[in-house]
């Protein structure tokens, strides 16, 4: 499970099982597991803690997706903490990947959502099964949809409090 991403600033890293548990009933474990035992990430609310289950149920049931079906941390290589997250929902189906972040609250505006995305989806696309990187934001965020707009994502749909973008591969 060597996998790492790795930018100037950022580094990657996707979750175990064992990780994904401790993310979502131990931060201070979780932290420590990846080698920051001074730092406690902020809790995951409500959705994510939902998706880390789910992730944790599709790590065990398909080990060979497990880059598709977990969590990664981001973790800020000059600050030497987890900053927040970036996962896939699941593996590619019909050439569509779906992603999803999020970047704890003392380290947004500082480019790193934008470098995570980036490393994310040169990621996927590497992979020739995907055609296609998918993202959902809601209306009230333009924080996520500016990153999502600067990488080339376009929106494609709209609806309730939610909007649709897509990035197809180059």
């Amino acid at each position: 499970m060597g996998i790492k991403l790795e930018s100037s600033e950022l580094l990657l890293v996707p979750l175990t099982a064992e990780q994904l548990r401790l993310e979502r009933e131990d931060p201070n474990a979780y932290a420590a597991s990846l080698g920051y035992p001074d730092y406690t990430p902020e809790p995951p609310n409500s959705d994510l803690s939902d998706a880390l289950l789910g992730m944790i149920g599709s790590a065990s049931r398909a080990p060979h997706l497990w880059p598709w079906n977990t969590n990664w941390a981001i973790i800020s290589k000059k600050r030497r903490v987890i900053i927040g997250g970036i996962a896939f929902h699941g593996p590619p189906q019909d050439g569509r990947v779906e992603i999803g972040y999020g970047i704890d609250l003392p380290y947004r505006h500082h480019g790193y959502l934008a470098q995570a995305v980036t490393l994310m989806c040169e990621w996927a696309f590497a992979h020739a099964e995907v055609s296609v990187i998918e993202a959902e934001t809601d209306l009230e965020n333009l924080v996520s949809q500016r990153v999502l707009q600067r990488k080339g994502y376009q929106p494609y749909r709209v609806e309730g409090n939610h909007i649709w973008w897509r990035l197809p591969r180059k």
